[in-house]
């Protein structure tokens, strides 16, 4: 038993260093320059990044054919935030859109889905360090508390806002801007 419980803490331990490096090194990807990166490659990266199955459905809803952003950036803020709405989502089929639309100064991002959802007390913690609403994904991982405040941080460097819209058992819905 004392086997099973240090290589648990061994794992916590690991995943909370690689999220405080994640969270640290978050300053060095925003020095890169903005290019311009096809909507749907960005997609299609992402997905090339996480283990997509077939109970996982990932739609772009976008009018737009190129964007101009920090490739590095907005792949960081898209796989923490994807990658969230995968490992805690409770439905048989995981369901996500994103979506990306533009105004003169700023592009509009969403990332929906169609997970447990998030209570509306629980809005002001999700986006500070180290504060967790489940304790660990439907995978068995321990949640460090750190991609979400890292997601913020790179959004609101670029200029940025980032919120949250959700209802238990209907999914949740972030929202973020990035300056053009």
């Amino acid at each position: 038993m004392k086997t099973n419980c240090r290589e648990l803490s061994s794992a916590n331990l690991g995943a909370l260093i690689d999220g405080l490096l994640e969270h640290s090194r978050s300053e060095r990807v925003l020095i890169k320059k903005k290019s311009i990166i096809d909507t749907r490659s960005l997609k299609q990266d992402i997905e090339s990044l996480l283990v997509i199955d077939s109970t996982c459905q990932i739609n772009l809803i976008t009018e737009l054919d190129r964007i101009e952003v920090n490739k590095q950036a907005i792949n960081q803020i898209m796989l923490n935030l994807i990658s969230n709405a995968i490992k805690y989502n409770n439905k048989e089929i995981t369901k996500i859109d994103i979506g990306i639309t533009e105004d003169i100064d700023k592009y509009h991002f969403f990332i929906k889905d169609n997970g447990p959802g998030i209570a509306l007390k629980d809005y002001g913690k999700i986006f500070k360090m180290f504060e967790v609403i489940a304790s660990e994904d439907k995978y068995g991982n321990q949640n460090s508390g750190i991609g979400l405040a890292t997601v913020k941080k790179l959004v609101e460097d670029q200029g940025g806002s980032i919120a949250v819209d959700s209802e238990l058992d209907q999914g949740a819905k972030f929202t973020f801007t990035i300056n053009k």
